[in-house]
């Protein structure tokens, strides 16, 4: 089960700030000119055209939207993860001195966001924080249906 985030919404940075706002309203404000601007000039009002065009360009946006919020919202750290007692001394879990916790395998510190972060592959600056194993397919649908 995803886990989202609770506390500390918006990025903490202030290039990641600006980025993150940047995109927030980038999304909303060139679909308002795609409909407004480009698709009149286009095609004919009340055309079928017109009508496919604007249903495409909806689900562009919702999927756009909906996939940049699963990329922000979805918890990546590790807090939540307790190491099991049966894996004790087997696997390879390490302690982060920055976090001062147990962090699982494959688990790396993000200086940024301040937290171990699972399966880290970057810290994304227009989401402001780290792309990881819970919301790395919102991450790429995002960047697919850019």
């Amino acid at each position: 089960m995803l886990r989202l985030r609770k506390s500390k919404l918006l990025p903490q940075q202030v290039s990641d700030l600006g980025a993150f706002i940047f995109v927030t309203l980038m999304i909303p404000v060139t679909y308002i000119w795609e409909v407004a601007v480009v698709s009149q000039s286009l095609f004919p009002k009340d055309s079928i055209s017109w009508y496919f065009h604007m249903l495409f360009g909806l689900v562009v946006v919702i999927n756009i939207s909906g996939n940049f919020l699963g990329l922000w919202l979805v918890d990546t750290s590790t807090r939540h993860i307790m190491i099991p007692s049966a894996q004790l001394g087997k696997e390879r879990w390490h302690y982060c001195a920055v976090c001062e916790a147990v962090s699982p395998p494959r688990a790396w510190h993000c200086a940024v966001c301040g937290v171990c972060v699972l399966k880290r592959e970057h810290h994304c600056m227009f989401a402001g924080y780290c792309v990881g194993h819970f919301n790395h397919r919102y991450f790429i649908l995002f960047l697919a249906w850019m």
